[in-house]
């Protein structure tokens, strides 16, 4: 329909944009294109873990405080350095839900402004408000996989991308990237667990950076709220 049109000619548009940024050849075919980017995505998300890893100086941090936004609660800023267009700046943090899944979920899902769908379908909720339902589930999902993994936003203090608040022009852009290749030494840093158990947390999100950013910047992206999931104030 008209929906899954749209949404396949804004993933083109998003794949243009980041294969600008990441040096993506201009003559490549729409799936050599985004194929790159998901590699080169990948391969910085993988530095970001190694530098947290090993506790070296990255060459930016991020801080969370007080939006600039009007009623934007927290926001997600530069603290210090210099972010570079096309860097992985933050990870999303959360609960994965499969296509097949989400009608699991339907409860959590009504007025929750921390869903990222990606271009798959894939739903991450990263609503970490406490005593929400998400959190909960968030949390009850840890303790199960603790045994093999245990990811806590404060042990990647770059898993804090649903703090980045609407704005426009954005700064920044939410999308998908996949964890199938991070080593094992490094999963443990990786800020998603899935809905149901014995499934890998393949499928993440993280913000990437759509101009230089530098210290005092607050990171913006745009939520693209469609139709009846538009909220009052979004604009």
């Amino acid at each position: 329909g008209l929906d899954w049109l749209m949404l396949c000619s804004q993933e083109r548009c998003d794949v243009e944009l980041l294969g600008g940024l990441l040096g993506v050849a201009e003559r490549a075919t729409a799936e050599e294109k985004r194929a790159a980017v998901a590699a080169v995505l990948e391969a910085r998300v993988q530095r970001l873990l190694e530098r947290v890893l090993e506790g070296g100086r990255t060459p930016f941090a991020i801080v969370v405080k007080p939006s600039r936004v009007a009623a934007g609660g927290q926001g997600l800023f530069v603290e210090w350095g210099t972010v570079q267009a096309g860097e992985v700046v933050a990870l999303y943090p959360g609960t994965i839900y499969r296509p097949e899944q989400a009608f699991l979920a339907e409860n959590m899902f009504v007025g929750n402004e921390y869903l990222v769908t990606r271009y798959d379908n894939v739903i991450v909720d990263g609503n970490m408000a406490p005593g929400t339902v998400s959190c909960r589930v968030f949390q009850q999902c840890v303790a199960r996989d603790c045994a093999v993994r245990s990811p806590h936003a404060s042990a990647n203090p770059f898993a804090v991308a649903h703090y980045i608040n609407h704005g426009k022009p954005a700064n920044a852009l939410l999308y998908g990237v996949s964890y199938a290749h991070v080593p094992p030494h490094l999963i443990h840093l990786t800020p998603n667990v899935s809905f149901l158990p014995h499934q890998p947390p393949h499928e993440g999100v993280c913000a990437v950076a759509l101009q230089p950013l530098n210290a005092g910047d607050e990171l913006l992206t745009d939520y693209r709220f469609k139709g009846h999931h538009k909220p009052a104030w979004f604009h």
